[in-house]
């Protein structure tokens, strides 16, 4: 009680008098309420976004609502390469794609489309599309241009090298940048104005950890972990600490624990690990 009363800034009074008096004790597994507080301010200042430190979810609610959103897109088209690639191809028969170029395009199609739900939700959206050309010198020109400081949203680039000068920029002019791809956690840091749309993987391993404990609890669940390759070993790892976590002291409900399989075992030797009449749910770390 004491540690909920602490990880929650309320007494413990407090918590036995919002769950009618919590007869017979606090119990393992049991569901409480908790009276948080919560204090909003009647009229957030204008220069607390300059602040890090700012609770971003005692403001995020008074943003106004603007009549045209301005939305940068910088990715690496290279057009240029492009046409170069498109040139060598043969009068007749299959051309070989410019892979980067298709990519991009294929990011700058889900903005389309992300750009028409907005639109037909009636919001006004501009589009400013720049070709990064996957170089940092590029950015920077780009990043120099008085026209970007209007910007709303900026989306992409996509190279791990470009994006730290995204981030610093959309920090210092107040702007919103959205990185499409899986970045470092480092852009984050101390950084309000940047978000990662793909989460990091071992966030991911955590949740379907999450899943799989939920959807497969009387299912034989088995973990395939890959010592040779640190990361798939790593997310192993970490799928498995959650899992534990999840299912820890519930025999009742979940079938055993879980079942783990190292690389080079041979497929004979993995069916002591197989249900043969139920189901059984491989887990294969990668990235």
């Amino acid at each position: 009680m004491y540690a909920l009363s602490k990880l929650y800034h309320v007494t413990p009074d407090e918590i036995v008098k919002a769950n009618d008096g919590l007869k017979g004790g606090l119990k393992r597994g049991q569901e409480i309420r908790i009276p948080l507080k919560v204090k909003r301010p009647k009229q957030v200042p204008v220069d607390t976004l300059a602040n890090p430190a700012f609770n971003q979810a005692e403001w995020v609610d008074s943003i106004l609502k603007k009549e045209v959103y301005n939305v940068g897109v910088f990715l690496p088209f290279k057009l240029d390469k492009f046409d170069e690639e498109l040139l060598k191809c043969p009068p007749v028969g299959d051309c070989k794609p410019f892979i980067p170029t298709i990519r991009a395009v294929e990011f700058y199609q889900g903005v389309e489309m992300a750009v028409d739900s907005m639109r037909s939700a009636g919001l006004s959206v501009n589009l400013h599309v720049y070709d990064t050309k996957g170089d940092t010198g590029i950015v920077r020109n780009i990043l120099s241009k008085n026209e970007v400081k209007s910007l709303d949203l900026i989306f992409g680039p996509l190279s791990h090298s470009t994006q730290p000068l995204v981030a610093d920029y959309a920090l210092a002019n107040k702007i919103q940048f959205v990185s499409p791809v899986n970045s470092s956690n480092k852009l984050l840091f101390k950084n309000p104005f940047v978000t990662k749309a793909i989460a990091s993987i071992p966030t991911q391993m955590n949740a379907i950890a999450q899943y799989v404990a939920d959807s497969f609890a009387t299912q034989s669940v088995i973990l395939f972990d890959n010592k040779d390759a640190k990361d798939q070993s790593y997310f192993a790892k970490v799928f498995e600490r959650r899992y534990n976590e999840l299912t820890d002291g519930d025999t009742a409900k979940y079938r055993d624990t879980l079942a783990i399989i190292e690389k080079g075992v041979d497929l004979k030797n993995m069916y002591p690990y197989f249900h043969m009449t139920g189901t059984n749910v491989l887990i294969v770390p990668s990235n």
